[in-house]
């Protein structure tokens, strides 16, 4: 793997374009709140590094939905002047630092940990670019294309709902869908179990991801439902650190737990999670640990025979960075296929699409695959921060 030294490259600037958007509100409050929410005026950054050569390499911070303000001023308060005015040109030696730097956090972790995840994206754009190449044939590309399921949040409070949202997950032509349940009841969430498989059929893929929010009973009686329907996991049942839940209900059902989307679970958690041997599936995202820890984490999980299954980033820049590290990897059987698109797919000229056989394509650009949408950054940016 080539890295900065072996280029010589040197960054010079990095600046900040806030955009603002203005969304229709889509989804249901559930256990998190407003979390569950997708709508109103959202902010993001739209991260540019450049190097002293002129290669700009780009990012993004902030997700579809909440105010990322914090994030955008910790980037260029701590971040930036640890990268401009660094010595190094090897990434891996900038990025053990930073990690360190995020380590040494206790209320502000998960924070630093997005602006390192941000960055991280950033600086592997320059190594593409500089390299010709995309990103995941630097990290060592092993396959051309992965498999998809849609899922959208919360959405509605009774089967009915769901089955009409099955209905158009079928009509899409996608061969898995994940549910998110909200706050339904356990009859209500068994009917849906039960009405999903019987409208979807036998050879449909099927996931339940309730966002941590059970109590151990009534995760036990949904779970049996989903090893009655075959379901393919069960995401997220009881709080990420209720691990005596989580190993009874390892042991108890058929369906694998797969684990956390929790911003707080880190790079310290999922190390926990491998050491106790539960649950079987980790789960874990660019938008948390960039490219450079995401990649890291996964070979973990394959080291101790478990899949890390890839959740969503959030943003464009988030999902492609996703993308090049599942096409360098074995143990991820499944691209999250966020939907509406719209809350995501923005500032660039790009999407990112699935094709006939429900599969997403390796991205072949150089770099991380994007090409900025400048006209519409004009239109929307509402200052640049340096």
């Amino acid at each position: 793997m080539k890295n900065l030294s072996e280029n010589n490259i040197k960054i010079d600037e990095i600046s900040i374009d806030v955009v603002e958007r203005e969304l229709e509100f889509v989804g249901l409050k559930d256990n998190r709140g407003d979390r569950g929410l997708t709508g109103g005026i959202v902010h993001q950054g739209i991260i540019r590094v450049v190097t002293s050569t002129g290669i700009e390499g780009n990012s993004m911070i902030g997700q579809h939905r909440g105010n990322s303000t914090d994030k955008i001023k910790e980037i260029l308060k701590t971040f930036k002047p640890i990268l401009i005015n660094s010595k190094e040109r090897d990434w891996k030696s900038i990025w053990k630092q930073l990690f360190e730097l995020v380590k040494s956090q206790n209320n502000n972790k998960n924070l630093y940990s997005e602006c390192l995840a941000s960055i991280d994206i950033a600086i592997w754009d320059i190594i593409g670019k500089t390299n010709k190449s995309p990103i995941h044939e630097i990290l060592g590309q092993i396959r051309n294309s992965i498999p998809v399921y849609g899922t959208y949040q919360p959405r509605y409070e009774n089967h009915k709902g769901y089955l009409e949202e099955a209905l158009e997950i079928k009509s899409k032509k996608f061969k898995a869908y994940k549910i998110h349940p909200g706050l339904m009841s356990t009859k209500d969430t068994i009917k849906t179990i039960e009405e999903t498989r019987k409208f979807l059929g036998p050879e449909f893929t099927l996931m339940l991801d309730p966002n941590n929010g059970y109590n151990y009973q009534k995760a036990l009686e949904i779970g049996k439902a989903l090893d009655f329907n075959n379901y393919h996991w069960f995401e997220d049942p009881v709080p990420w650190n209720n691990f005596d839940s989580i190993k009874k209900l390892s042991t108890k059902l058929k369906t694998p737990l797969a684990m956390s989307d929790k911003p707080r679970f880190l790079f310290e958690e999922f190390s926990d999670y491998l050491n106790k041997g539960y649950p079987k599936i980790i789960r874990g995202t660019s938008r948390k640990f960039g490219i450079t820890g995401l990649k890291n984490l996964c070979e973990l999980a394959e080291r101790s025979n478990k899949n890390c299954e890839i959740g969503t980033g959030g943003n464009i820049f988030m999902n492609m960075a996703n993308l090049h590290v599942m096409m360098s990897i074995k143990n991820c059987d499944f691209y999250e296929y966020w939907m509406p698109t719209w809350a995501h797919d923005f500032a660039c000229i790009d999407t990112i699409d699935f094709d006939e056989y429900s599969e997403v394509r390796a991205p072949i650009k150089p770099g991380i695959g994007l090409t900025l949408n400048e006209d519409w950054i004009k239109n929307h940016k509402i200052i640049t921060l340096v």
